[in-house]
């Protein structure tokens, strides 16, 4: 491995870019905890408004009561959350992506080669880890845990973009491994999965956590020039 001898890895943001990562992806815990205390709170708003007009009401009329409430009762507890849940996966995994593509290109521009990340097959996640283990020479066996679960979320991403968030018809599918591995999301075969709130706070630390380890074979990456 050859580097560019005027190569500035404080310059090009090789350096900091995995710590800058990690930042962004801290804000979307926050934003993520806002939204889902939102839910919360409506939650007991509308249970506090039930609760105060079955106390105005006979009880023979208590049902049709609640019946009022059923469509925004669904809406707050299932339906708004479930669209959030499923667009904040495909903009956090969207997001690191991106981030590793960006990586991958600045390290090409640090080293003397003409392989670039298009030059390699695939795309996309796979296509950025493939060229962070052949040209960058990274080592994922530190961070096979991360690497398996990203791998699988990619899975479940693909499947609410491309599926409408229905799971496939093939009970063999790799993404029913992942699904009864993991407690914060459940579904079956052709039906939609169901996500937890706690499922993104899962996610988004496992990519810190592996963005962490990225990190630090950018750094042994970077010392190797000074070795």
């Amino acid at each position: 491995m050859k580097f560019k001898p005027d190569v500035d890895f404080f310059g090009n943001g090789l350096c900091t870019h995995c710590n800058s990562v990690i930042n962004d992806l801290c804000d979307f815990i926050a934003y993520n905890s806002k939204i889902e205390n939102f839910w919360e709170l409506r939650d007991e708003q509308l249970q506090n408004n039930i609760d105060k007009e079955l106390e105005n009401f006979p009880k023979e009329v208590h049902h049709e009561v609640v019946e009022g409430y059923a469509l925004e009762l669904n809406e707050n507890q299932f339906m708004f959350p479930s669209i959030h849940r499923e667009s904040l996966i495909i903009t956090i995994f969207n997001f690191v992506e991106h981030q590793l593509n960006l990586l991958c290109n600045i390290i090409n521009d640090s080293l003397e080669t003409k392989i670039r990340l298009k030059d390699l097959q695939g795309k996309g996640f796979e296509r950025a880890i493939l060229y962070l283990k052949k040209i960058a020479h990274f080592d994922f066996s530190v961070m096979n845990s991360e690497y398996s679960y990203l791998k699988s979320v990619n899975q479940l991403r693909n499947i609410i973009v491309h599926n409408g968030n229905v799971l496939p018809e093939e009970s063999q599918h790799k993404i029913f491994e992942f699904i009864k591995s993991n407690s914060n999301i459940c579904g079956n075969v052709n039906q939609t999965t169901k996500i937890m709130s706690e499922f993104i706070d899962e996610l988004i630390q496992k990519m810190i956590n592996f963005f962490e380890k990225i990190d630090q074979q950018v750094q042994s990456l970077i010392q190797k020039k000074n070795d």
